[in-house]
């Protein structure tokens, strides 16, 4: 949300625990075509827990990301983990133009954030009107500590790119699930959004790209990988290739993957619990899978046998109608990692 405005294309880079992400999309008449895509590990905690650690680690995996793929904006949007950030939506008159909107944004928060105000980034829009008071405007606020995001900004910058966008995951995905439902008119229902990541998930819900909750969930792949290490006596690697080969002990679902996912699915199901007493009024009708962590084998079937959701995997690449040609069988097998990247490189095209 945080903005330096340009007129050329924006390569959408997602920093998650471990790797980088990057992809440059171009609208057409039809949908998207992807212009340049990479995806580069990172050493181990460089980032934890979506937070950056190392960021000459980080610069590094961005300048060797951007060496693969064939690219051809300099200007990269990035984004502010969700976990980081703090959202609000204030009402306001609506005969307020921006500026002072902007102004009346210090005195409406007040003491509300856990920092001084003076060391806050923020940013806002205008959401779309709900309701008949055409009196009363609705302001998104987006909030977080400035030393993060001039953080990322200087990463950026570091990695020979030009810093025109800080987003908000939470932003940024839920404009690809926007995409994701696009034929589908109002959506009266709301969509859960499981982003499994390596050490941690988050579950948020959306309505009509507009989140309306978001919740921290202690579970990520990692778990399951240590599970498999600990139970069969072999290495991460071992493991991570044995489980993507399938080249497991029968007991392996009994023993390993099913208590991952009733843990997985208590969190969840604990999770839009506490959304129903929030007062929103949407009930949530399907529960999409992204992040690297959904890829784990047997996920989504286990997840669908223990709750009462529809649960399917994300696909940014089917969602934005791009080009089959232009993403290869590697990226498209793993096309629910790729949901952050793909809405911030959808950042400049909106």
């Amino acid at each position: 949300m945080w903005s330096r405005r340009s007129g050329q294309g924006t390569i959408g880079i997602d920093i998650t625990s471990t790797a980088v992400r990057a992809i440059e999309l171009k609208r057409t008449a039809s949908g998207y075509r992807v212009l340049g895509q990479a995806e580069q590990p990172l050493p181990a905690q460089a980032v934890v827990e979506r937070r950056v650690q190392n960021a000459t680690a980080v610069v590094a995996s961005i300048r060797a990301a951007l060496g693969q793929g064939s690219f051809t904006s300099r200007h990269a949007c990035v984004a502010v983990p969700s976990n980081a950030a703090i959202t609000r939506v204030l009402p306001m008159p609506a005969s307020l133009h921006e500026d002072e909107v902007e102004a009346r944004i210090p005195l409406e928060v007040g003491d509300d954030f856990p920092f001084p105000f003076h060391d806050v980034a923020f940013d806002f829009q205008r959401l779309p009107t709900t309701t008949a008071d055409d009196e009363q405007q609705s302001i998104l606020l987006v909030a977080c500590r400035r030393q993060y995001v001039e953080l990322l900004s200087d990463i950026v910058t570091r990695a020979d790119l030009h810093p025109c966008r800080v987003d908000l995951e939470t932003l940024a995905m839920g404009r690809v699930l926007s995409a994701f439902h696009a034929g589908d008119g109002d959506q009266a229902a709301g969509v859960a959004l499981l982003d499994v990541g390596a050490e941690s998930s988050a579950l948020h819900v959306f309505q009509n790209e507009r989140s309306l909750y978001s919740r921290d969930l202690p579970v990520g792949g990692q778990r399951l990988i240590d599970d498999v290490c600990s139970r069969y006596r072999v290495t991460r690697d071992e493991a991570v290739s044995a489980m993507r080969c399938g080249n497991l002990p029968s007991a392996y679902e009994r023993e390993v993957l099913v208590p991952f996912v009733e843990t997985l699915g208590q969190q969840v199901g604990h999770s839009l619990q506490l959304f129903g007493t929030t007062g929103q009024q949407e009930d949530v009708g399907e529960l999409i899978l992204a992040g690297s962590g959904s890829l784990i084998p047997g996920l989504q079937e286990r997840l669908t046998a223990h709750g009462r959701l529809k649960v399917a995997a994300a696909d940014p690449f089917g969602a934005l109608a791009v080009a089959g040609a232009d993403v290869n069988q590697g990226v498209m097998a793993t096309a629910p990692a790729w949901v952050t990247a793909c809405g911030l490189a959808m950042r400049s095209e909106r």
